[in-house]
């Protein structure tokens, strides 16, 4: 009989194996990137953020969930994904950052507005929802240096990152702009 058989597991079920030191439980990713990416893409990097996160919870749980569904439907699972790296950092003993409620609260208020609002508004929606993200890849981070040390941090930025935020800088430049300038934005009737 092999040295790795359990008697108490059933022979179905394969015996719980360790992550490797290099493979990070979550989408590794630095704060100081997420919030960069976030901002400049005008929130599409945290679809893409969220989306990875799901995908690494999925293989975690071997469940069937969605996480294309789950990023696209964020407002109403981001308590789930909070609550979910909230136990998981709490198991660790490792510092936490502001309570999960408030940190869903900031987040769907933050969504809210700034699918509504125009000007400043908008901006300090996308800044307040950007910080209740960043406040949990902190707590992320943390595990991460816990629990796989030599994995990679993924803080440095890609080609793709730097295409993507030229892009949206080019978009916020458009946006300022027409925000500063409104006599200058062009309308339907200007072309009559």
């Amino acid at each position: 009989m092999s040295s790795y058989h359990h008697e108490w597991l059933p022979p179905a079920i394969p015996a719980p194996v360790e992550l490797p030191k290099t493979e990070a439980p979550y989408f590794a990713v630095s704060v100081t990137k997420l919030v960069i990416m976030d901002v400049v893409t005008f929130g599409v990097y945290g679809f893409y953020w969220q989306y990875k996160q799901w995908t690494k919870i999925k293989q975690q749980t071997q469940s069937n969930l969605s996480p294309f569904w789950r990023a696209f439907f964020s407002i109403f699972l981001i308590h789930q994904f909070f609550k979910h790296v909230r136990t998981h950092t709490e198991e660790e003993g490792l510092p936490k950052t502001l309570p999960v409620g408030v940190l869903t609260l900031i987040y769907v208020i933050g969504t809210l507005i700034s699918r509504l609002a125009e000007g400043l508004l908008f901006l300090v929606s996308l800044i307040a929802t950007t910080l209740s993200v960043a406040l949990i890849q902190q707590e992320l981070d943390q595990l991460h240096t816990k629990l796989a040390p030599d994995a990679d941090r993924n803080a440095r930025f890609t080609p793709w990152n730097i295409i993507f935020g030229q892009i949206g800088l080019i978009l916020w430049a458009l946006y300022f702009i027409g925000e500063l300038f409104p006599d200058f934005a062009f309308g339907y009737e200007d072309f009559e």
